[in-house]
Protein backbone atom coordinates (compact mmCIF):
# COMPACT_ATOMS: atom_id res chain seq x y z
CA UNK A 1 0.00 0.00 0.00
CA UNK A 2 0.93 3.37 -0.89
CA UNK A 3 -0.87 6.44 0.13
CA UNK A 4 0.34 10.10 -0.96
CA UNK A 5 -1.15 13.55 -0.14
CA UNK A 6 -0.18 15.78 -3.17
CA UNK A 7 -1.59 19.14 -2.74
CA UNK A 8 -5.38 18.74 -2.25
CA UNK A 9 -5.62 15.12 -3.48
CA UNK A 10 -4.68 11.59 -1.60
CA UNK A 11 -3.97 8.99 -3.44
CA UNK A 12 -4.12 5.71 -2.42
CA UNK A 13 -2.39 2.42 -4.12
CA UNK A 14 -2.66 -0.88 -3.53
CA UNK A 15 -0.69 -3.80 -5.33
CA UNK A 16 -0.64 -7.39 -5.41
CA UNK A 17 0.71 -9.81 -7.45
CA UNK A 18 -2.36 -11.66 -8.77
CA UNK A 19 -2.66 -9.81 -12.21
CA UNK A 20 -4.89 -12.92 -13.25
CA UNK A 21 -7.81 -11.22 -10.78
CA UNK A 22 -7.81 -7.92 -12.38
CA UNK A 23 -11.34 -6.17 -11.21
CA UNK A 24 -13.51 -4.31 -13.30
CA UNK A 25 -12.39 -0.77 -14.36
CA UNK A 26 -14.75 1.64 -12.68
CA UNK A 27 -17.77 1.70 -15.26
CA UNK A 28 -17.74 -1.66 -14.77
CA UNK A 29 -18.11 -1.97 -10.90
CA UNK A 30 -21.52 -4.36 -10.53
CA UNK A 31 -23.45 -4.47 -7.16
CA UNK A 32 -22.64 -7.86 -5.23
CA UNK A 33 -25.29 -10.54 -4.46
CA UNK A 34 -26.25 -9.87 -0.62
CA UNK A 35 -25.03 -13.65 0.15
CA UNK A 36 -21.69 -12.64 -1.81
CA UNK A 37 -18.67 -13.40 0.28
CA UNK A 38 -16.57 -10.99 -1.37
CA UNK A 39 -16.71 -7.94 -4.10
CA UNK A 40 -17.74 -5.15 -2.28
CA UNK A 41 -14.38 -3.70 -1.67
CA UNK A 42 -14.10 -1.82 -4.91
CA UNK A 43 -18.37 -0.89 -3.94
CA UNK A 44 -17.04 0.82 -1.18
CA UNK A 45 -13.67 2.92 -2.86
CA UNK A 46 -16.37 3.14 -5.99
CA UNK A 47 -18.30 5.03 -3.68
CA UNK A 48 -16.00 6.81 -1.74
CA UNK A 49 -13.31 7.83 -4.63
CA UNK A 50 -13.37 10.63 -7.04
CA UNK A 51 -11.77 8.34 -9.38
CA UNK A 52 -10.06 5.08 -9.38
CA UNK A 53 -8.41 2.78 -11.87
CA UNK A 54 -6.24 -0.34 -12.22
CA UNK A 55 -2.62 -0.58 -13.41
CA UNK A 56 -0.62 -3.65 -14.53
CA UNK A 57 1.97 -3.90 -12.32
CA UNK A 58 5.80 -4.76 -13.47
CA UNK A 59 7.01 -7.61 -13.56
CA UNK A 60 3.50 -9.37 -12.20
CA UNK A 61 0.31 -8.19 -10.84
CA UNK A 62 -1.64 -5.55 -10.56
CA UNK A 63 -2.46 -2.10 -8.78
CA UNK A 64 -5.84 -0.66 -8.07
CA UNK A 65 -5.17 3.02 -7.48
CA UNK A 66 -7.75 5.91 -6.06
CA UNK A 67 -8.13 9.46 -5.31
CA UNK A 68 -9.45 11.46 -2.98
CA UNK A 69 -9.84 15.24 -3.39
CA UNK A 70 -9.34 17.02 -0.01
CA UNK A 71 -11.16 20.45 -1.57
CA UNK A 72 -15.03 20.89 -3.25
CA UNK A 73 -15.14 19.66 -6.70
CA UNK A 74 -15.85 22.90 -8.03
CA UNK A 75 -12.96 24.45 -6.23
CA UNK A 76 -10.09 22.56 -8.23
CA UNK A 77 -9.49 21.36 -12.58
CA UNK A 78 -7.75 18.49 -12.33
CA UNK A 79 -5.43 17.26 -15.77
CA UNK A 80 -6.46 13.62 -16.66
CA UNK A 81 -2.62 12.74 -17.60
CA UNK A 82 -1.92 13.26 -13.61
CA UNK A 83 -3.80 10.38 -12.62
CA UNK A 84 -2.09 7.52 -14.65
CA UNK A 85 1.26 8.78 -14.04
CA UNK A 86 2.14 7.70 -10.78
Amino acid sequence: MLLRLDAYTLRIDVSDSRGERRPSEPEATATAAPEAEHGRGLLLVDALADRWGVFDRVPVGKTVRAELHLVPRGERSLAGDDFARG
